[in-house]
């Protein structure tokens, strides 16, 4: 009885974070980094050669005070924020190479309770085909220091 129960709690979550971070139901992943919670999205099970996948990544500033202070995140030589798609060390595709120079992708302020949300919409093409590809959010804390939350494609 007690497996059963949390089956459907474990149900229930992905089912909510699908709807809470406006993908359809399918793979996510969750990264806790002290007041932060990383969230990564896909709108589906599996990728198919010439069909959209929708990714979205949002960083949650979960401090429990709401007159607590900001999260802030500025670097130099890295976006704070990225969503990466791949298959071994090759890189098909990253959100921060398809910004606008103008874009601010080096600081990140987050209130508690705030958060910020980047999406890309990514087309798998004849080189992911037959393999899992690797989707990751990129959180990056510090120059020399990163965290991530992964999905596994499998593309066919």
């Amino acid at each position: 009885m007690m497996k059963k129960f949390q089956a459907h709690k474990i149900l229930f979550l992905i089912v909510a974070l699908g709807t809470l971070t406006g993908c359809q139901v399918g793979l996510s992943s969750v990264a806790y980094v002290g007041t932060l919670d990383a969230t990564l999205a896909v709108d589906r099970n599996e990728g198919r050669i010439g069909e959209p996948v929708k990714i979205i990544f949002t960083v949650k500033n979960v401090g429990r005070e709401p007159t607590g202070k900001p999260e802030i995140i500025e670097l130099k030589s890295k976006p704070v924020m990225d969503i990466v798609v791949g298959y071994a060390m090759t890189d098909y595709v990253r959100w921060s190479q398809q910004q606008p120079s103008d874009t601010d992708l080096y600081r990140l302020t987050l209130l508690p309770n705030q958060s910020k949300t980047i999406s890309l919409t990514w087309v798998p093409d004849e080189r992911a085909y037959g393999k899992p590809v690797v989707i990751q959010g990129i959180l990056h804390l510090e120059e020399e220091r990163t965290d991530d939350v992964r999905v596994l494609l499998p593309v066919k």
